[in-house]
């Protein structure tokens, strides 16, 4: 073994950061406010933030405008159309997954904050 070599040091370099963030409070506003992104900002990741209200808002804007279109053909054909009114919904897919997915990685402890340190405590 060579004498320059300190196990101790090696296994420091390999570790690393851990954030001082809680994965709980992470996780739980991920699952409660994710969809407009407060995860993001206790994380410090301001700009996915930002981008997690824009998803939220697009999919709300989506979701009235197709219901507004389905409305709109269902009184131009006496109702037939109203039958997919329902598909309105799945608009919203996008802006509940993720922060679903965000709560999941916080509550598994690979979430990380904005310098890349792991959330595990």
């Amino acid at each position: 073994m060579d004498t320059n070599q300190n196990p101790v040091n090696l296994q420091e370099e390999n570790l690393e950061p851990i954030s001082p963030k809680s994965k709980i409070t992470t996780g739980l506003l991920a699952l409660f406010l994710g969809c407009i992104g407060v995860d993001q900002f206790y994380l410090g990741k301001v700009g996915a933030g930002i981008g997690s209200i824009c998803i939220t808002l697009a999919c709300i804007l989506a979701g009235m405008a197709f219901s507004g279109i389905i409305g709109i053909i269902g009184i131009v054909t006496g109702g037939i159309a109203l039958i997919l009114a329902p598909l309105a919904g799945f608009c919203g897919i996008p802006a509940g997954i993720w922060p679903l997915i965000r709560a999941i990685k916080a509550f598994m402890g690979k979430a990380k904050d904005k310098s890349g340190a792991r959330i595990v405590n």
